[in-house]
């Protein structure tokens, strides 16, 4: 009788439902919401703070190659500041320009440098130069006019059989002039000074330039064209 009773009481229970569990039931919901939401939020927060980082990492990467591009900026002015202030060591005229080099030939001894120039330069015109090789100054007013007529080519496009009839003078050519240039250590194994050049000489029209290009082409040396009568 007494076990009856009791399951008619569990019975009754289970119907009518504890008190308050549909408030608690709705709470757990609401708490549940909640924290979606704040996980939620955070998960914004986390992708707003990695495209930030991004364009930071984006913008420093812009910053240090400016800063490497402004440092090479320094260093070529204070290069320049340094060449500016050192004397000159002797005067040369501008031979030829082009492509932010220059070729110069130095007063008295006629040396040739391939130098570098950030100036407007002019053939013939006369420069400052320094014991570094750094054109310091333009000379103005003073034109060499020896620079003037003269015609640089690198290497001329001649061959010996271009020249017809010169066998002779060709042969000792070579040996005085092409030989010492390809083949120095010819001279220093016998022990005897090379020859310093030689004059040709003749009538126009007998071959004389064009077998001095011949000359410059087998030593793969640059031909220096100047006229004597000019």
């Amino acid at each position: 009788m007494s076990e009856k009773l009791l399951f008619i009481v569990m019975t009754d229970t289970a119907e009518v439902g504890l008190p308050g569990t549909s408030r608690t039931t709705d709470q757990i919901d609401s708490s549940v919401s909640d924290l979606m939401n704040t996980i939620t939020a955070l998960h914004n927060q986390i992708a707003t703070l990695r495209m930030q980082n991004s364009e930071i990492q984006a913008r420093l990467l812009d910053a240090v190659v400016a800063n490497e591009s402004l440092q090479k900026q320094v260093l070529a002015l204070n290069k320049r500041i340094e060449d500016s202030i050192k004397p000159p060591l002797f005067i040369a005229s501008v031979l030829e320009v082009r492509d932010g080099e220059a070729l110069i030939r130095q007063h008295g001894n006629n040396q040739e440098w391939l130098v570098e120039c950030d100036k407007q330069l002019e053939v013939g015109m006369r420069v400052a130069v320094n014991n570094d090789l750094a054109i310091i100054r333009i000379l103005k007013g003073t034109l060499d006019e020896r620079a003037l007529v003269m015609e640089l080519i690198d290497t001329p496009d001649v061959d010996y059989q271009m020249v017809g009839g010169l066998e002779k003078q060709i042969q000792e050519v070579r040996e005085t002039v092409e030989l010492p240039l390809t083949s120095p250590e010819v001279f220093k194994n016998i022990g005897i000074e090379p020859p310093r050049g030689v004059l040709l000489y003749g009538q126009p029209g007998t071959g004389k330039t064009l077998l001095a290009k011949a000359v410059a082409h087998h030593a793969d040396a640059t031909f220096i064209k100047m006229s004597g009568s000019e």
